[in-house]
């Protein structure tokens, strides 16, 4: 175990105890006598000098031996015990012996002697030793009278609300990441992953759907992983009242986040987009597949739809070629041809046709196309006019909570990309 810092205070603070002078009859005059004073009497005295000695010496077994020859003395006063124990705790953290440690600091602490400025440390080194200890429970106790002292720093919270929430104590452990996170958010600066994902996991206990989601949702914009994106995504579309429509766009969020987790989910989204009229799409999908052995290249059905993709796209490449027709007058029109002609890699013109057809009064769905081509955009590596279109996205909540999640993947793209 490495010596804290706290550990080297208890060094420096033991200085002072072991210079006390020791109290003798010829040294105290009566009046003197009849007051209790912070001294020790030489019965003490002596093995403590002789410990004192020893510890410096770094022969900390022979400094124990000699404590405990000073604790053996009867009728020690609070402070004899507590120069006794004092010196014991500076000894067990010098070797390391944790258990020593935490027992000596409780002793200290006991006597009721110890220096008001002095005791903060103490009951701050002491929950950090129980921590080490792997004592939640005693964490906890100690912790939390840490925080009363007002003494604890953000080690020490931290420990704490780990080993609540290690004996359940749920509240306590909310309670105090939670007041590192905040901090940390005010400041302007992002709190360590590891501590939203601990209150994402007392959320969870508490079953407080509305925080896990909001922590989730933290950590997939401070700490994108395509987990966390997941996990947000499949709570938005198993909402009661999230459209069926959407679900295409859901699937699509999902294959190009690189979620899509088999064949079937990869035929599905496959089917959906060539019905919608995307061939080139549907194409690109079926790659993919095909690449990561998710279907096999002896499955009759698929080949054949996959035969039939493969005319529709070199039907629409004739179609491309062809000069514009009414189907470029009617917005709707316009908007899917130009999701097509960005999913084929001419990502200019398309997108300006469809940002043509949202100027277009006629448009169906005004908001929903607004995140087609929010998708279109990202797909086109336009991070940041992606963002801006995905913030601009209103109507029931399932849209909007959609658009987000596209935002929160769209965030951590390169620019460019």
């Amino acid at each position: 175990m490495k010596k804290s810092y706290l550990a080297a205070a208890i060094l420096v603070a033991l200085a002072p105890v072991l210079l006390l002078p020791t109290q003798s009859s010829a040294q105290t005059p009566p009046a003197a006598a009849a007051k209790p004073a912070n001294t020790v009497r030489p019965a003490i005295g002596m093995p403590m000098t002789a410990a004192q000695n020893l510890f410096r010496d770094k022969k900390f077994p022979e400094a124990l031996a000699k404590l405990d020859e000073a604790a053996a003395v009867p009728m020690r006063t609070p402070y004899e015990t507590y120069v006794i124990e004092r010196t014991r705790s500076a000894v067990a953290a010098s070797m390391a012996d944790n258990a020593l440690l935490a027992k000596s600091l409780e002793a200290v602490l006991a006597t009721g002697v110890t220096p008001a400025e002095e005791a903060p440390l103490l009951v701050d080194s002491l929950t950090k030793t129980y921590f080490r200890l792997k004592d939640h429970p005693k964490t906890v106790e100690w912790g939390l009278k840490a925080v009363e002292a007002g003494a604890v720093g953000n080690e020490t919270r931290l420990m704490l609300a780990q080993s609540a929430f290690l004996i359940e104590n749920f509240d306590v452990a909310k309670r105090h990441l939670g007041l590192l996170v905040e901090q940390a958010e005010k400041a302007g600066t992002k709190p360590p992953e590891s501590q939203y994902r601990l209150l994402a996991n007392i959320a969870l206990k508490q079953k407080d759907n509305v925080a896990y989601e909001s922590l989730i949702e933290k950590l997939a914009t401070h700490y994108y992983k395509k987990d966390y994106l997941a996990d947000l995504l499949a709570r938005v579309y198993a909402k009661p009242d999230f459209p069926e429509k959407l679900m295409t766009d859901v699937r699509r969020l999902r294959f190009v986040a690189g979620i899509t987790v088999d064949g079937t989910e990869y035929n599905t989204l496959a089917e959906l987009v060539f019905r919608g009229g995307f061939p080139s799409e549907a194409k690109k999908i079926l790659d993919e597949a095909y690449a990561k052995g998710m279907i096999k290249a002896d499955d009759v059905e698929r080949k054949k739809f996959r035969d039939n993709v493969e005319r529709e796209v070199a039907e629409e490449a004739k179609q491309a070629a062809r000069p514009a027709g009414a189907a470029n007058k009617d917005p709707n029109a316009m908007l899917n041809n130009g999701y097509n002609f960005v999913i084929q890699g001419q990502a200019e013109k398309g997108l300006a046709m469809m940002e043509q057809a949202l100027t277009n009064s006629a448009i169906k769905n005004p908001e929903e196309s607004k995140l087609r081509l929010g998708i279109a955009q990202t797909i086109a590596g336009q991070k940041a006019k992606a963002l801006a279109t995905f913030k601009s996205v209103g109507g029931p909540t399932g849209l909007v909570d959609l658009a987000r999640m596209w935002s929160l993947y769209a965030a951590q793209l390169p620019t460019g990309a």
